[in-house]
């Protein structure tokens, strides 16, 4: 089961298109800050399965704050990461941990979040963590924008942070 993770968009649509015109994943997940972004690629790939939150700067549809979502076995907890006051230098702060406490009570496996534009993969406390940074050309903090990839195995997680440059 493969999982494309796009957060931040603010509008730039280019970047999940250029991934997505090219390869199809099973479900396609946006964490915040213009979600309703989400909605456009549903329309044009109605066949991939997809789930939102809300973000800081979502002010026209709201996603919901935080969602927990099984996908193949695994229970994966999405959110902006916005209400645990998240630094961007160091995310586990008082507030990553707090984040990752939370969604340990909720079982999950994979927490994921966006908010601080920083992509990043970790392990914390047994479950997976992963920001894909932000998707938008404009907004990423690395030189191009940036997303996740998960692929789940019967008895494997992959998680990748990937360049859309790698698209191009």
């Amino acid at each position: 089961m493969r999982i494309y993770v796009f957060s931040d968009t603010h509008g730039d649509l280019r970047a999940m298109e250029l991934v997505l015109g090219k390869d199809k994943p099973d479900v396609v997940m946006h964490l915040g800050d213009y979600g309703g972004d989400i909605d456009n690629i549903g329309i044009m790939y109605p066949d991939v399965e997809i789930h939102a939150v809300h973000g800081n700067c979502d002010a026209y549809k709201d996603y919901g704050r935080e969602k927990y979502v099984n996908v193949a076995g695994k229970i994966i907890y999405l959110t902006h990461g916005y209400q645990f006051e998240l630094d961007t230098k160091m995310y586990l702060s008082a507030g990553g941990s707090e984040m990752v406490s939370h969604a340990s009570r909720g079982g999950a496996e994979i927490v994921l979040f966006g908010h601080t534009h920083v992509p990043l993969i970790s392990r914390e406390r047994g479950i997976t963590v992963m920001n894909p940074g932000s998707a938008a050309f404009d907004k990423n903090r690395s030189p191009y924008p940036t997303f996740g990839y998960i692929e789940i195995f019967e008895n494997d997680i992959v998680c990748k942070i990937l360049g859309v440059e790698l698209y191009q």
